[in-house]
């Protein structure tokens, strides 16, 4: 996927990604294959592209047999995601090196057989540059 060009200021490039887990898994298998499995295998496919930082935020949920959120404000339907992570890079061309990871066939076969493991269909991802926002969004899985 081509990403537009976006202005940049010195305070590096960021990505938000909302994910979700896929039907049929516990929001504590979800995390714990997000955290123990599918972050150690991009460290290991991306090396020294891996994003500066990779912090993810898991929406905290209620119980089985649904899991709903446990909403402070708003509508259980706003949470249509389990996780939030911010990827933080130095710049974009330390991004777009990460990114082409994505791009190539063989490393986007095994990060795509990861996912397909724990993550649901569809995510949603926002780019952002410094403290303001950046042209592209996109809701669509890599």
């Amino acid at each position: 996927m081509k990403l537009a060009s976006l202005p940049l200021t010195t305070y590096g490039f960021q990505l938000l990604m909302f994910g979700r887990r896929k039907e049929g898994l516990t929001p504590d298998q979800y995390r714990d294959h997000y955290e123990n499995v599918h972050i150690p295998l991009m460290k290991n496919l991306t090396g020294d592209t891996f994003p500066l930082t990779h912090v993810r935020h898991y929406v905290k949920r209620d119980g089985p047999p649904d899991f709903p959120p446990a909403v402070l404000m708003g509508n259980q339907t706003d949470f249509d995601y389990d996780a939030v992570a911010v990827l933080t890079y130095r710049d974009k061309a330390h991004f777009d090196a990460n990114w082409a990871f994505f791009e190539d066939e063989e490393t986007s076969t095994l990060i795509k057989e990861d996912e397909e493991k724990f993550s649901a269909a569809q995510s949603k991802s926002l780019i952002f540059a410094g403290a303001g926002w950046g042209l592209v969004c996109f809701d669509q899985r890599r």
